[in-house]
């Protein structure tokens, strides 16, 4: 009721929801929304592709070490680097993911009355 309302008040005001060529612009934006979120959900999750390579390459790296001397300061200097760079790369990769999962919930929240009876 409380729409259908909001509606008419539109509609007084010249302003129609979905009612005429304006509204395709909306219809385009909802599908190309939808089908960004479909992708996002499908796709595999970054950090698991992250995951296993980090897993992979540190055992790589343990399998080496535990046949061969023991390392140099220089390559320890250089693991250690490496390290901070993907710990940084990680901190980026979440905060990406707050901000994407913040916007699109924004997203929601303005449309989701569209699909309210």
């Amino acid at each position: 009721m409380a729409a259908a309302r909001l509606k008419r008040a539109l509609q007084n005001k010249n302003i129609v929801l979905l009612g005429n060529s304006k509204g395709q612009s909306t219809i385009e934006y909802l599908v190309v929304t939808f089908m960004l979120v479909a992708v996002l959900v499908t796709a595999p999750s970054i950090y698991e592709t992250l995951g296993h390579t980090i897993i992979h390459k540190y055992q790589s790296y343990s399998f080496g070490i535990a046949i061969s001397d023991p390392p140099r300061k220089a390559i320890d200097d250089t693991i250690s680097k490496d390290i901070d760079m993907i710990r940084h790369l990680l901190d980026i990769l979440s905060d990406f993911k707050d901000i994407i999962k913040d916007v699109l919930q924004d997203i929601w929240n303005d449309i989701k009355h569209i699909f309210d009876p």
